[in-house]
This record gives structure tokens, C-alpha cells and sequence, in this order.
């Protein structure tokens, strides 16, 4: 089978409507009934229903379908590495960056080692708010963006992890709470919380909890707590 025919067979499948396959591939109407009628014959069976009403896969149709779409798939994957490794990777890559912090200690070097790689291509970083940076790479303004875990985003995609940190719980010299001492989460549910309404729910509620998981007694520990060096 040629790969035009399976592009055919694939379009059709989708549209469902001999026209919009044509328009879309560029091909008269008969010349996709054509393909669709040699892809029949060396099949051995009928691969479309088509009525004056209506165009639909027979079961037959259904199953090539199911089994060529993913075969096809990883064909143009393929096809546009190989371009990208023919032409090189060029242009401006925008890169979210909210701190140093949420980098890691290698963002520099692997920003260094992306150029040295693609010299056609260079990385620019911006330090987008917080409020702001998933909806500027929903929208297509940065593309990769570096950001706390978990993200709790299901149409984000979540790429290697930077870096890995502890977090501590700063508190001024003299505060109420025992510097070096162990918080408790009957202590910690009653400090006011000034975390913006705006940053994505799933970090804030990992990094500033309301309450203790599920089996966690009420007495049990928060964290550690450090005095904060100005």
C-alpha cells in the first residue's frame, strides 16, 4: 500500500465526505474514489458504505483504519526528525523562567549546551508572573516554561524535572514560632496566607497546605522552621 493511499484512506475516514477530501488532499473527487476503489481490490474487501445520503466505514474499514493511524503517525514523527536534522533547529526559543530558583542550579548550563548545539537558534529568557505564565504558553508567547511541581494542568504537559529542593518555612528572629523547631499543622492553620488567588491551584495547596493529608494526625509536623538572614 502506497503511503498517498493510506494519506487518502486516513483523510476519508476522518471527513467521511468524497469533496472535503478532495479539497483537503488537493484531489478531484473521483480521483479519491479511484484510490479508495485500488485500495479495495488489493484488500480483498469494501472498506466505505457510501449512499447518496451519507459515507461511512464498513467494519472492515474500522479495523484498517485503527490500525493505520498510529503507524502513520509515528511515520510523520519520523519524517520531521529527519527534517529537523537536515535543516537544523533555528530561531528564537522563549523560554518562561519565574526565578533562578525554579531553574535550578543548571538552567544555565543547559541553555549553553541547547545553543552550542543548534548555533542557528538561541534562547530567550523572560521572567513571566507568576498570574501570567501558563496562559502565555497557552497562547503560543513562551514555549517551554519552567515551573514549580506538581502542575495540576491537564492540557500542560510536564517535561523533565530541573531540580529537586527542600523547602523550609523562614521566620523572623523573635517570631512566636521556636526557630529550628518542628510546626505543627494545629500551629500552622492559624498563620494568614498572602499566596495570590491568581497562581495555579495545584502548587500553592502542595506548598501551603489548608490541612494535613489523609492519615496525617493534627499534631503531627509541618516542617522545620529557619530564621530568615536579611
Amino acid at each position: 500500500m502506497e503511503v498517498r493511499e493510506t494519506k487518502v484512506f486516513l483523510v476519508l475516514a476522518e471527513e467521511l465526505h468524497f469533496g472535503r477530501v478532495g479539497e483537503r488532499l488537493r484531489l478531484s473527487p473521483t480521483r479519491v474514489s479511484q484510490t479508495l476503489q485500488a485500495m479495495e481490490r488489493r484488500i480483498g474487501g469494501r472498506l466505505v458504505d457510501r449512499t447518496s445520503r451519507r459515507v461511512r466505514l464498513t467494519p472492515l474499514g474500522e479495523r484498517l483504519r485503527d490500525g493505520l493511524l498510529p503507524v502513520h503517525d509515528e511515520l510523520n514523527r519520523v519524517v520531521e526528525e529527519a527534517r529537523s536534522a537536515a535543516g537544523g533547529v533555528t530561531g528564537e526559543l522563549r523560554l518562561g523562567l519565574y526565578s533562578q530558583l525554579v531553574g535550578g542550579p543548571a538552567i544555565a548550563e543547559i541553555i549553553r549546551l541547547y545553543e552550542e548545539r543548534h548555533p542557528g537558534s538561541r534562547v530567550a529568557v523572560r521572567d513571566p508572573s507568576v498570574t501570567r505564565g501558563l496562559e502565555e504558553l497557552r497562547r503560543g508567547d513562551l514555549e517551554p516554561v519552567a515551573s514549580w511541581l506538581p502542575l495540576g494542568c491537564p492540557d500542560m504537559v510536564v517535561g523533565p524535572v530541573l531540580t529537586c529542593e527542600d523547602r523550609v518555612l523562614a521566620v523572623r528572629a523573635g517570631h512566636r514560632w521556636p526557630c529550628g523547631g518542628m510546626l505543627t499543622w494545629r500551629i500552622w492553620r492559624t498563620a494568614p496566607s498572602s499566596r495570590g488567588p491568581a497562581f495555579p491551584h495545584r502548587p500553592v495547596t502542595c506548598s501551603f497546605p489548608a490541612s494535613p493529608p489523609p492519615g496525617t494526625r493534627s499534631r503531627g509536623a509541618v516542617g522545620r522552621t529557619t530564621r530568615w538572614r536579611r
